[in-house]
């Protein structure tokens, strides 16, 4: 673990965004993230969390700054950093009436990867979602399609995994097993990806 933590993976140098009309979401903004660092980002509505996230997977684009994804730039090698980038979003954006196996397999393809069902197997079990692959969508409680959420975002093998407010909606219960599953995929993930996690 020592050797994963040993080198940034995000570089962030005098990030600031300034909106249309005016509003200032974030500020010379300046932060390191390693390899295998989880990362949680705490602040009240409106404190630039989710435009962070945002500009960082090419989202929205920044006012002035610099960030780098594994020592490509956002904005000139963009579909390098957008290929090393998993994204769970806040709304639960989902095919209501496809299956969860086909739900995760097709985002896989939207990232030009070649189908592997091995590799959705192994992430649906990581997520203990396997015993549901052939249940649709509407079929699956809330912290269960939060888990899907993360299992798309999974889906193209990525080494940065983004949770934007990942509890947001679901009771005590479904927040502490969130937490553990994260730590879970740190711990199974970081040895073969450079795993990363922020919310």
């Amino acid at each position: 673990m020592d050797d994963l933590m040993s080198s940034n993976l995000i570089n962030i140098d005098n990030l600031s965004k300034v909106y249309d009309n005016g509003f200032e979401a974030l500020k010379k903004i300046n932060l390191n993230i390693k390899k295998g660092e989880i990362f949680a980002m705490l602040g009240p509505n409106g404190a630039g969390k989710t435009t962070l996230i945002s500009i960082i997977c090419g989202i929205v684009r920044p006012s002035s700054g610099k960030v780098t994804v594994d020592d490509f730039d956002i904005i000139k090698d963009y579909r390098e950093t957008r290929s090393r980038i998993g994204l769970v979003p806040q709304e639960l954006t989902l095919e209501q009436f496809e299956t969860v196996f086909n739900n995760v397999s097709y985002s896989r393809g939207l990232y030009g990867k070649k189908p592997d069902p091995k590799y959705i197997e192994k992430v649906l079990k990581d997520l203990s979602l396997w015993d549901k692959k052939d249940l649709r969508l509407n079929q699956l409680s809330g912290g269960m399609k939060r888990r899907v959420l993360i299992a798309k975002a999974l889906s193209h093998e990525p080494t940065i995994l983004f949770l934007d407010e990942p509890t947001a909606g679901v009771d005590v219960e479904l927040r502490q097993d969130m937490w553990k599953v994260v730590e879970s995929l740190r711990k199974n993930w970081c040895n073969n990806y450079s795993y990363n996690s922020l919310y």
